[in-house]
């Protein structure tokens, strides 16, 4: 049951609440003549029947039907099924009460905000909203608010139905050149438009793309700015142990300096995330500290060689050039791919 007083959320049988201590109703303050009778079945309304306040039960209490609260976070979004989880947040598909429409969700867990490290959380995740709510662009995810709740702080975010590249590739088991290319060039122009506005990703990777379709056409969408900073150096919300990228996408020197990065950073996990659209496998796999090594020590193999079949010289060179080991020999920017 919610307290009154605070709106913590405690057990049914609970005397009082955990947080505050506020007395709660129990079944000893319920009038001994009044029947209790349990719900037999609840059905939630459609969203478009949906109020900001309350879902309609079917309940046979003295044979009418009543209505009964439901929990808002933000006495706005409710939450519905979970569509995944990090390292230090959850993200679900939640409902919009207010404008009528499906959102995503991105709270904090409860571990990390009564953790020694909670600031630092809590500064990446701020910075993560503020970084996305200034980018308008298709390939983007649209930030729409950023709140704290009784128990947590949590970004609302447009809700894509559709899978993310990394299940796409693996249902097709690959794909041709040509869908290879057009989906990297327009995850291009979304990065090309983040360098634009000085903020840089810092782990491209197909998870981190989510695909939904316009008229049967594929559009990329990039999610999961928690580690994207100003493409100045020395943010202080990067710090060792809250990720710093991905092995096996991430730069080199991102291994080595994540702080102090630049945009050639994102070209090379981009072209670590078009050798395996291209070849179906990144160019080095192992444990971490294997790829870690051969990021910095090997050269990659070619398209043709891992896809085992001739791909475009021109492709080859795209590719080579955005792996370079020096981000001096990389493309200037990510107009390469686009």
């Amino acid at each position: 049951m919610r307290c009154p007083q605070c709106n913590s959320l405690n057990a049914s049988s609970a005397a009082q609440c955990r947080k505050c201590r506020h007395r709660l109703k129990s079944s000893s303050d319920v009038d001994p003549k009044t029947e209790i009778v349990r719900p037999r079945t609840a059905t939630l309304a459609r969203d478009e029947d949906l109020d900001d306040t309350i879902v309609s039960m079917t309940d046979s209490v003295r044979g009418k039907a009543i209505k009964r609260e439901r929990s808002l976070l933000g006495d706005r979004y409710e939450l519905m099924e979970e569509l995944g989880r990090g390292g230090f947040a959850v993200v679900h598909r939640a409902y919009d009460t207010h404008l009528k429409r499906p959102v995503a969700i991105k709270s904090l867990l409860p571990a990390y905000l009564a953790s020694e490290a909670a600031s630092i959380v809590l500064s990446r995740f701020g910075m993560e909203a503020a970084a996305i709510a200034q980018l308008k662009h298709p390939n983007i995810v649209e930030v729409y608010d950023y709140h704290r709740d009784h128990e947590t702080f949590y970004l609302v975010m447009e809700f894509i139905d559709g899978p993310t590249l990394r299940a796409y590739v693996e249902k097709k088991s690959g794909l041709d050149v040509v869908e290879a290319l057009s989906l990297s060039r327009s995850i291009a122009k979304g990065l090309f438009y983040a360098h634009k506005n000085n903020l840089i990703h810092r782990d491209i990777k197909p998870s981190n793309v989510i695909l939904t379709s316009e008229d049967g056409v594929l559009i990329p969408k990039i999610v999961d700015f928690g580690l994207a900073r100003a493409g100045r150096a020395g943010s202080e919300a990067s710090h060792t142990g809250y990720g710093m990228g991905t092995p096996g996408y991430m730069a080199p020197e991102q291994n080595a300096d994540a702080k102090n990065v630049d945009h050639r950073a994102d070209i090379y996990s981009l072209g670590i995330l078009f050798f395996e659209l291209i070849t179906g496998s990144v160019p080095w796999s192992g444990d971490v500290g294997s790829v870690l090594h051969a990021q910095v020590h090997e050269a990659p193999p070619s398209l043709s060689e891992a896809r085992g079949s001739s791909v475009d010289p021109a492709l080859e060179q795209l590719v080579a050039i955005a792996l370079a080991k020096d981000p001096s020999k990389r493309h200037k920017s990510m107009s390469a791919f686009v």
